[in-house]
């Protein structure tokens, strides 16, 4: 794991606590906007959809159920 690397993939650690921030704000912001879409969600949050999709991904890996917005 030297350098930043573990099995041929590159970590990147600078975007841990800015991604873990929005994935755990993401599950009260949705919970409070009911029918919110998946673009509504990556202009709240400053991110592309596909990143937004990835995020949501991650919720089952928490304990949180898959949520998925519409569109």
């Amino acid at each position: 794991m030297a350098g930043g690397r573990r099995r041929g993939f590159a970590v990147s650690r600078p975007l841990a606590g800015p991604r873990l921030r929005r994935v755990l704000a993401l599950v009260p912001w949705i919970a409070a906007h009911p029918g919110v879409t998946l673009d509504e969600l990556a202009s709240r949050f400053d991110v592309s959809r596909q990143e937004v999709e990835r995020d949501l991904a991650l919720l089952p890996f928490c304990g949180l159920p898959r949520t998925r917005p519409t569109g």
